[in-house]
Protein backbone atom coordinates (compact mmCIF):
# COMPACT_ATOMS: atom_id res chain seq x y z
CA UNK A 1 0.00 0.00 0.00
CA UNK A 2 0.93 3.43 -0.80
CA UNK A 3 0.85 6.40 1.86
CA UNK A 4 -0.09 8.90 -0.92
CA UNK A 5 -2.52 6.58 -2.32
CA UNK A 6 -3.98 5.76 1.65
CA UNK A 7 -4.27 9.45 1.98
CA UNK A 8 -5.87 10.25 -1.00
CA UNK A 9 -4.11 13.10 -2.02
CA UNK A 10 -1.38 11.43 -4.94
CA UNK A 11 -2.42 13.84 -7.94
CA UNK A 12 -2.39 17.00 -5.23
CA UNK A 13 1.14 16.06 -4.47
CA UNK A 14 2.47 15.24 -7.94
CA UNK A 15 0.30 18.17 -9.67
CA UNK A 16 2.14 20.16 -6.48
CA UNK A 17 5.88 18.70 -7.25
CA UNK A 18 6.14 19.02 -10.83
CA UNK A 19 5.29 22.25 -10.83
CA UNK A 20 8.92 23.82 -12.79
CA UNK A 21 8.76 27.20 -10.06
CA UNK A 22 9.12 25.13 -7.48
CA UNK A 23 12.82 24.72 -7.83
CA UNK A 24 13.21 28.33 -6.76
CA UNK A 25 12.93 27.26 -3.46
CA UNK A 26 15.85 25.47 -3.32
CA UNK A 27 18.16 28.39 -4.54
CA UNK A 28 18.90 29.37 -0.76
CA UNK A 29 18.49 26.03 1.18
CA UNK A 30 19.54 22.74 1.23
CA UNK A 31 16.34 21.58 2.56
CA UNK A 32 12.68 22.81 1.86
CA UNK A 33 9.40 21.18 3.73
CA UNK A 34 6.57 20.81 1.95
CA UNK A 35 3.41 20.63 3.59
CA UNK A 36 0.27 18.61 2.58
CA UNK A 37 -3.10 18.97 5.16
CA UNK A 38 -4.93 15.41 5.02
CA UNK A 39 -7.66 13.87 6.58
CA UNK A 40 -7.58 11.92 9.93
CA UNK A 41 -5.04 8.98 10.46
CA UNK A 42 -3.96 6.77 13.44
CA UNK A 43 -0.32 7.17 13.67
CA UNK A 44 0.74 4.68 15.62
CA UNK A 45 -1.26 2.36 13.04
CA UNK A 46 0.94 3.69 10.34
CA UNK A 47 4.42 3.22 12.69
CA UNK A 48 3.07 -0.71 12.77
CA UNK A 49 2.76 -0.60 9.14
CA UNK A 50 5.68 0.51 7.47
CA UNK A 51 8.15 -1.61 6.02
CA UNK A 52 11.19 1.47 6.16
CA UNK A 53 14.67 0.58 7.05
CA UNK A 54 14.26 3.84 9.00
CA UNK A 55 11.26 5.12 10.81
CA UNK A 56 10.54 7.16 13.84
CA UNK A 57 7.45 8.58 16.31
CA UNK A 58 7.37 11.45 18.15
CA UNK A 59 4.91 12.42 20.79
CA UNK A 60 5.28 15.20 23.27
CA UNK A 61 4.57 14.99 26.86
CA UNK A 62 0.70 17.07 26.47
CA UNK A 63 -0.21 14.82 23.38
CA UNK A 64 -0.64 18.23 21.45
CA UNK A 65 1.96 16.80 19.15
CA UNK A 66 2.62 13.64 17.69
CA UNK A 67 4.67 12.17 14.17
CA UNK A 68 5.49 9.38 12.54
CA UNK A 69 8.27 9.71 9.78
CA UNK A 70 10.16 7.23 7.54
CA UNK A 71 13.42 7.26 5.36
CA UNK A 72 15.77 9.06 7.38
CA UNK A 73 17.86 11.33 4.56
CA UNK A 74 21.15 11.01 7.33
CA UNK A 75 21.33 7.47 7.34
CA UNK A 76 24.31 6.34 8.63
CA UNK A 77 25.92 9.72 8.55
CA UNK A 78 27.52 10.76 12.40
CA UNK A 79 26.80 14.24 13.55
CA UNK A 80 29.12 16.90 15.41
CA UNK A 81 27.58 19.79 17.67
CA UNK A 82 28.81 22.38 14.47
CA UNK A 83 26.91 20.67 11.86
CA UNK A 84 23.54 19.56 14.92
CA UNK A 85 23.62 23.82 14.91
CA UNK A 86 23.66 23.74 10.97
CA UNK A 87 20.75 21.94 11.10
CA UNK A 88 18.93 24.31 13.46
CA UNK A 89 19.65 27.56 11.82
CA UNK A 90 18.44 25.93 8.81
CA UNK A 91 14.99 26.17 10.33
CA UNK A 92 13.97 22.34 9.23
CA UNK A 93 12.28 20.05 11.58
CA UNK A 94 14.31 17.36 12.83
CA UNK A 95 14.54 14.85 15.49
CA UNK A 96 18.30 13.84 17.96
CA UNK A 97 18.77 11.87 20.19
CA UNK A 98 22.22 12.40 22.47
CA UNK A 99 24.18 9.76 24.34
CA UNK A 100 24.01 9.78 27.61
CA UNK A 101 28.40 10.01 28.08
CA UNK A 102 29.42 11.62 24.80
CA UNK A 103 33.04 10.55 24.68
CA UNK A 104 32.62 7.13 25.96
CA UNK A 105 33.46 4.52 23.26
CA UNK A 106 30.52 3.42 21.65
CA UNK A 107 29.84 -0.60 22.16
CA UNK A 108 28.29 -2.69 19.18
CA UNK A 109 24.20 -2.70 20.06
CA UNK A 110 24.79 1.14 20.13
CA UNK A 111 26.78 1.58 16.83
CA UNK A 112 23.85 2.39 14.59
CA UNK A 113 23.33 5.41 17.08
CA UNK A 114 26.68 6.92 16.90
CA UNK A 115 27.15 9.88 19.68
CA UNK A 116 24.23 12.34 18.34
CA UNK A 117 21.59 10.13 16.07
CA UNK A 118 19.77 12.94 13.76
CA UNK A 119 16.75 11.64 11.99
CA UNK A 120 15.42 14.45 9.77
CA UNK A 121 12.09 12.03 8.15
CA UNK A 122 12.11 12.20 4.16
CA UNK A 123 8.60 12.50 5.12
CA UNK A 124 6.31 12.41 8.30
CA UNK A 125 2.92 12.60 9.26
CA UNK A 126 1.74 14.98 12.13
CA UNK A 127 -0.72 15.67 14.13
CA UNK A 128 -1.42 19.19 15.31
CA UNK A 129 -4.15 18.72 18.31
CA UNK A 130 -6.89 17.60 15.67
CA UNK A 131 -5.28 19.20 12.21
CA UNK A 132 -3.06 16.05 10.25
CA UNK A 133 -0.17 17.06 7.64
CA UNK A 134 1.38 15.29 5.40
CA UNK A 135 5.46 16.77 5.28
CA UNK A 136 8.13 16.09 2.50
CA UNK A 137 11.59 17.29 3.60
CA UNK A 138 13.17 17.24 0.06
CA UNK A 139 16.31 18.17 -2.11
CA UNK A 140 16.75 19.41 -5.08
CA UNK A 141 18.22 15.78 -5.37
CA UNK A 142 15.36 14.02 -4.27
CA UNK A 143 12.62 16.31 -5.80
CA UNK A 144 14.03 15.37 -9.50
CA UNK A 145 14.03 11.96 -8.37
CA UNK A 146 10.13 12.48 -8.09
CA UNK A 147 9.86 13.87 -11.38
CA UNK A 148 11.67 11.28 -13.09
CA UNK A 149 9.68 8.19 -11.48
CA UNK A 150 6.28 7.53 -10.62
CA UNK A 151 5.80 8.91 -6.87
CA UNK A 152 3.56 6.05 -6.11
CA UNK A 153 6.19 3.50 -6.86
CA UNK A 154 9.21 5.18 -4.58
CA UNK A 155 9.40 2.43 -2.28
CA UNK A 156 10.14 5.21 0.65
CA UNK A 157 6.34 5.50 0.50
CA UNK A 158 5.08 2.27 0.95
CA UNK A 159 3.42 0.31 3.47
CA UNK A 160 2.59 -3.31 4.95
CA UNK A 161 -0.89 -4.54 5.31
CA UNK A 162 -1.66 -4.29 9.04
CA UNK A 163 -3.04 -7.75 9.30
CA UNK A 164 0.64 -9.28 8.76
CA UNK A 165 2.01 -7.66 11.72
CA UNK A 166 2.12 -10.51 14.76
CA UNK A 167 2.62 -10.01 18.66
CA UNK A 168 4.89 -12.81 19.96
CA UNK A 169 6.91 -12.56 23.13
CA UNK A 170 8.45 -15.98 23.56
CA UNK A 171 11.62 -15.35 26.00
CA UNK A 172 14.56 -17.78 26.28
CA UNK A 173 16.76 -16.07 28.89
CA UNK A 174 16.71 -13.45 30.95
CA UNK A 175 19.96 -11.33 32.59
CA UNK A 176 20.13 -9.00 35.70
CA UNK A 177 22.85 -6.33 34.97
CA UNK A 178 24.13 -5.77 37.97
CA UNK A 179 22.55 -8.61 39.75
CA UNK A 180 21.21 -7.97 43.20
CA UNK A 181 24.06 -9.16 45.18
CA UNK A 182 26.01 -6.84 43.25
CA UNK A 183 24.14 -4.25 43.30
CA UNK A 184 24.04 -4.29 47.02
CA UNK A 185 28.23 -4.05 47.07
CA UNK A 186 27.95 -0.98 44.57
CA UNK A 187 25.21 1.08 46.64
CA UNK A 188 26.95 -0.03 49.74
CA UNK A 189 30.42 1.60 48.19
CA UNK A 190 28.45 4.77 46.49
CA UNK A 191 26.79 5.17 50.46
CA UNK A 192 30.50 5.36 51.82
CA UNK A 193 31.64 7.57 48.72
CA UNK A 194 28.71 10.28 50.05
CA UNK A 195 29.61 10.40 53.75
CA UNK A 196 33.34 11.05 52.84
CA UNK A 197 32.14 13.46 50.18
CA UNK A 198 33.96 12.23 47.33
CA UNK A 199 30.28 12.64 45.58
CA UNK A 200 26.96 14.18 47.20
CA UNK A 201 24.76 12.54 44.87
CA UNK A 202 25.21 9.52 42.41
CA UNK A 203 22.81 7.96 39.84
CA UNK A 204 23.10 4.34 39.13
CA UNK A 205 20.65 2.41 36.56
CA UNK A 206 19.78 -1.38 36.41
CA UNK A 207 19.83 -3.41 32.66
CA UNK A 208 17.68 -5.96 31.95
CA UNK A 209 18.48 -8.22 28.76
CA UNK A 210 15.80 -10.45 27.35
CA UNK A 211 16.96 -13.05 24.97
CA UNK A 212 13.56 -14.10 22.54
CA UNK A 213 13.83 -17.22 20.86
CA UNK A 214 11.97 -15.22 17.94
CA UNK A 215 12.38 -11.80 16.39
CA UNK A 216 11.52 -9.11 18.05
CA UNK A 217 8.20 -7.16 16.87
CA UNK A 218 9.42 -3.81 18.09
CA UNK A 219 6.68 -1.95 16.97
CA UNK A 220 4.11 -4.03 19.45
CA UNK A 221 6.29 -3.83 22.05
CA UNK A 222 6.51 -0.28 21.61
CA UNK A 223 2.74 0.33 21.03
CA UNK A 224 2.02 -2.08 24.11
CA UNK A 225 4.51 0.76 25.85
CA UNK A 226 2.72 3.55 25.03
CA UNK A 227 -0.78 2.27 26.40
CA UNK A 228 0.50 3.98 29.71
CA UNK A 229 2.06 7.08 28.83
CA UNK A 230 0.08 9.71 30.65
CA UNK A 231 2.06 12.67 31.36
CA UNK A 232 5.08 11.32 29.30
CA UNK A 233 6.61 11.84 26.17
CA UNK A 234 6.81 8.51 23.74
CA UNK A 235 9.96 8.34 21.62
CA UNK A 236 10.99 5.65 18.54
CA UNK A 237 13.83 5.44 16.57
CA UNK A 238 14.90 2.40 14.19
CA UNK A 239 18.22 3.45 13.04
CA UNK A 240 18.56 0.01 10.62
CA UNK A 241 16.14 -3.28 11.28
CA UNK A 242 17.16 -5.08 14.20
CA UNK A 243 18.40 -1.39 15.83
CA UNK A 244 15.77 0.45 17.33
CA UNK A 245 16.16 2.88 20.48
CA UNK A 246 12.36 3.48 22.31
CA UNK A 247 10.91 4.91 25.57
CA UNK A 248 8.04 6.74 27.28
CA UNK A 249 10.12 9.52 29.70
CA UNK A 250 7.67 11.82 31.77
CA UNK A 251 11.06 14.09 32.64
CA UNK A 252 11.89 17.42 29.89
CA UNK A 253 15.11 18.44 29.96
CA UNK A 254 13.89 21.73 28.41
CA UNK A 255 11.45 23.18 26.14
CA UNK A 256 11.70 26.68 24.04
CA UNK A 257 9.41 28.72 23.16
CA UNK A 258 8.58 32.72 22.29
CA UNK A 259 12.27 33.06 23.83
CA UNK A 260 11.27 30.96 27.19
CA UNK A 261 13.10 28.48 28.45
CA UNK A 262 11.72 25.89 30.77
CA UNK A 263 13.32 23.16 32.56
CA UNK A 264 11.64 20.15 34.86
CA UNK A 265 12.84 18.88 37.92
CA UNK A 266 11.73 15.39 38.46
CA UNK A 267 13.64 13.65 41.40
CA UNK A 268 12.42 11.74 44.17
CA UNK A 269 10.49 8.60 43.59
CA UNK A 270 7.37 6.66 45.40
CA UNK A 271 5.23 3.84 44.01
CA UNK A 272 1.80 4.27 43.60
CA UNK A 273 -1.28 3.23 45.59
CA UNK A 274 -3.95 1.29 45.22
CA UNK A 275 -6.25 3.80 45.10
CA UNK A 276 -7.16 7.72 45.67
CA UNK A 277 -6.59 7.50 49.29
CA UNK A 278 -3.72 5.16 49.37
CA UNK A 279 -2.44 7.27 46.59
CA UNK A 280 -2.26 10.29 48.54
CA UNK A 281 -1.02 9.07 51.65
CA UNK A 282 2.33 8.12 49.77
CA UNK A 283 2.74 10.89 48.33
CA UNK A 284 2.58 12.82 51.97
CA UNK A 285 5.16 10.56 53.00
CA UNK A 286 7.80 11.68 49.94
CA UNK A 287 7.07 14.80 50.40
CA UNK A 288 8.14 14.81 54.05
CA UNK A 289 11.41 11.96 52.84
CA UNK A 290 14.13 14.17 53.62
CA UNK A 291 16.53 11.86 51.32
CA UNK A 292 14.17 12.25 48.58
CA UNK A 293 13.82 15.86 49.20
CA UNK A 294 17.43 16.04 49.23
CA UNK A 295 17.70 13.98 46.15
CA UNK A 296 15.53 16.32 44.55
CA UNK A 297 16.88 19.89 45.88
CA UNK A 298 20.30 18.66 43.99
CA UNK A 299 19.10 18.92 40.57
CA UNK A 300 16.95 22.45 41.64
CA UNK A 301 19.80 23.51 42.40
CA UNK A 302 21.88 22.60 39.69
CA UNK A 303 19.51 23.97 37.26
CA UNK A 304 18.63 27.11 38.38
CA UNK A 305 22.58 27.54 38.23
CA UNK A 306 23.01 26.01 34.88
CA UNK A 307 20.24 28.57 33.29
CA UNK A 308 22.11 31.63 34.84
CA UNK A 309 24.62 30.71 32.48
CA UNK A 310 22.37 30.83 29.04
CA UNK A 311 19.31 32.71 30.40
CA UNK A 312 17.83 35.92 32.84
CA UNK A 313 15.00 36.55 34.65
CA UNK A 314 15.21 32.70 36.24
CA UNK A 315 12.26 31.98 38.23
CA UNK A 316 10.79 28.66 40.29
CA UNK A 317 6.90 28.33 39.06
CA UNK A 318 6.23 25.30 40.56
CA UNK A 319 7.92 23.54 43.55
CA UNK A 320 7.61 20.01 45.02
CA UNK A 321 4.82 18.96 43.41
CA UNK A 322 3.79 15.23 42.64
CA UNK A 323 3.25 13.94 38.86
CA UNK A 324 1.31 10.73 38.94
CA UNK A 325 2.26 8.21 36.42
CA UNK A 326 1.59 4.75 35.55
CA UNK A 327 3.69 2.74 38.20
CA UNK A 328 5.16 5.38 40.25
CA UNK A 329 5.11 9.64 41.79
CA UNK A 330 7.77 12.03 41.41
CA UNK A 331 8.27 15.12 43.41
CA UNK A 332 7.98 17.85 40.53
CA UNK A 333 9.02 21.13 40.11
CA UNK A 334 9.34 23.82 37.26
CA UNK A 335 11.76 26.11 36.45
CA UNK A 336 12.02 29.17 33.79
CA UNK A 337 14.15 31.81 32.13
CA UNK A 338 14.13 34.36 29.11
CA UNK A 339 16.97 33.05 26.73
CA UNK A 340 20.22 34.50 25.71
CA UNK A 341 19.64 35.60 22.00
CA UNK A 342 22.30 33.80 19.58
CA UNK A 343 22.49 30.93 21.63
CA UNK A 344 21.48 27.31 19.56
CA UNK A 345 19.48 24.86 21.47
CA UNK A 346 22.30 22.21 20.96
CA UNK A 347 24.32 24.02 23.23
CA UNK A 348 21.87 24.45 25.78
CA UNK A 349 21.89 20.98 25.78
CA UNK A 350 25.67 20.84 26.18
CA UNK A 351 24.84 23.33 29.29
CA UNK A 352 22.98 21.10 30.86
CA UNK A 353 24.01 17.78 30.42
CA UNK A 354 24.00 15.48 32.52
CA UNK A 355 22.35 17.01 34.96
CA UNK A 356 22.06 15.32 38.95
CA UNK A 357 19.08 13.72 37.48
CA UNK A 358 20.56 10.79 35.91
CA UNK A 359 24.14 11.38 36.56
CA UNK A 360 24.93 12.67 40.20
CA UNK A 361 27.26 15.79 41.87
CA UNK A 362 29.92 15.89 40.77
CA UNK A 363 28.97 14.96 36.98
CA UNK A 364 32.49 14.16 35.91
CA UNK A 365 33.16 11.99 39.27
CA UNK A 366 30.06 10.60 39.02
CA UNK A 367 30.32 9.68 35.00
CA UNK A 368 33.56 7.97 36.12
CA UNK A 369 32.24 5.87 39.14
CA UNK A 370 29.02 5.02 37.19
CA UNK A 371 31.50 3.69 34.21
CA UNK A 372 33.10 1.42 37.29
CA UNK A 373 30.04 0.73 39.01
CA UNK A 374 27.17 -0.56 35.99
CA UNK A 375 29.85 -2.00 33.84
CA UNK A 376 27.66 -1.96 30.90
CA UNK A 377 27.23 0.95 27.99
CA UNK A 378 24.12 3.59 28.54
CA UNK A 379 24.06 4.38 25.45
CA UNK A 380 21.29 6.82 24.62
CA UNK A 381 19.43 5.43 27.94
CA UNK A 382 19.14 8.91 29.89
CA UNK A 383 20.57 11.00 27.04
CA UNK A 384 18.86 13.70 25.61
CA UNK A 385 16.03 13.46 23.20
CA UNK A 386 13.83 15.36 21.42
CA UNK A 387 12.60 17.47 18.63
CA UNK A 388 13.95 20.73 16.90
CA UNK A 389 12.30 22.93 14.78
CA UNK A 390 14.20 26.81 14.59
CA UNK A 391 13.08 28.59 18.02
CA UNK A 392 10.82 25.86 18.74
CA UNK A 393 12.01 22.76 20.88
CA UNK A 394 11.37 19.80 22.98
CA UNK A 395 13.62 17.93 24.57
CA UNK A 396 13.40 14.88 26.92
CA UNK A 397 15.39 12.98 29.22
CA UNK A 398 15.89 9.69 27.61
CA UNK A 399 14.73 7.18 30.73
CA UNK A 400 12.25 4.34 30.83
CA UNK A 401 13.60 3.56 27.78
CA UNK A 402 15.24 0.42 26.14
CA UNK A 403 17.23 -0.69 23.18
CA UNK A 404 16.23 -3.97 20.57
CA UNK A 405 19.31 -5.12 19.19
CA UNK A 406 18.60 -8.76 16.82
CA UNK A 407 16.74 -11.10 19.04
CA UNK A 408 17.79 -8.98 21.88
CA UNK A 409 15.79 -6.22 23.80
CA UNK A 410 17.64 -4.26 26.94
CA UNK A 411 15.37 -2.04 29.31
CA UNK A 412 16.81 0.73 31.67
CA UNK A 413 15.87 2.63 34.96
CA UNK A 414 18.00 4.30 37.44
CA UNK A 415 17.49 5.84 40.98
CA UNK A 416 19.16 8.27 42.50
CA UNK A 417 21.37 7.27 45.34
CA UNK A 418 22.15 10.08 48.48
CA UNK A 419 22.94 9.57 51.35
CA UNK A 420 20.50 7.74 53.28
CA UNK A 421 19.99 5.48 50.30
CA UNK A 422 19.13 1.80 51.52
CA UNK A 423 20.20 -1.32 48.81
CA UNK A 424 16.36 -2.84 48.96
CA UNK A 425 14.44 0.19 48.98
CA UNK A 426 16.70 1.74 45.66
CA UNK A 427 16.27 -2.19 43.70
CA UNK A 428 12.51 -1.77 44.43
CA UNK A 429 12.29 1.47 42.94
CA UNK A 430 13.83 0.84 39.62
CA UNK A 431 11.72 -2.25 39.23
CA UNK A 432 8.81 0.01 39.72
CA UNK A 433 10.30 1.91 36.85
CA UNK A 434 11.01 -1.32 34.65
CA UNK A 435 7.51 -2.37 35.36
CA UNK A 436 6.71 -0.17 31.90
CA UNK A 437 7.95 -2.95 30.09
CA UNK A 438 8.04 -6.22 32.53
CA UNK A 439 4.08 -6.20 32.95
CA UNK A 440 3.21 -6.75 29.13
CA UNK A 441 6.17 -9.02 29.06
CA UNK A 442 4.43 -11.15 31.81
CA UNK A 443 7.47 -10.96 34.04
Amino acid sequence: MNILSYLNILSEVKQHLLDPALSRQFEQKVFVAFEYEVNAVNILDILQILRNKSKMYWQNRDASFETVGAENVFYEQKFNSREIAELEASGIKFYLSCKFDLKSNITRKWKKFGRNFVFLPLWALERRKDKYYLILNLTKEILDDYINRDIEKCTALNMLNINNVKCDYLIKNRYFSPNRETWGHNLNLANEMIQSDTVKKIVLSRAVKYEFENKIDSESIFLKLTENCENSFSFYFQADIGSVFMGISPELLFSSYDNTIRCDVLAGTIARGGDNEADKILADKLLHDKKEIREHTFVAKYLSAKMKKFGSKVQFKQKFKIKKLANVQHIYSKIECVKQPGLSNYKIIRFLYPTPAVCGVPAARCKRLIKEFEQYDRGHYAGAIGMICGENVEICVGIRSALTHNSNLYIYAGAGIVAGSDPEKEWNEISSKLQNFTTFLND
